[in-house]
């Protein structure tokens, strides 16, 4: 498994993993959807798995945009 997916399975709460990544999130949105961004942002990674031998930055990069959009995907809906 990727060092950075390694880490991350660590957190537990939808908040930790966007302030890892630095994404800028709507705290009414992450309270009523949390378990569905974190699931959206899994089977985003399901559809685009991150290599184990992937640079961290690429990997960084790869896993902020899948769940920058999971978030995305519940504000606008």
């Amino acid at each position: 498994m990727n060092p950075l997916l390694e880490r991350i399975q660590k957190f537990s709460a939808a908040e930790e993993f966007l302030e890892f990544f630095g994404i800028e999130f709507e705290p009414s949105v992450v309270h009523v959807n949390r378990l569905h961004i974190l699931k959206r942002f899994n089977q985003y990674l399901n559809r685009s798995p991150i290599p184990d031998d992937m640079e961290e930055s690429a990997a960084w990069a790869a896993c902020k945009t899948h769940l920058r959009q999971a978030h995305d995907d519940f504000v606008t809906s």
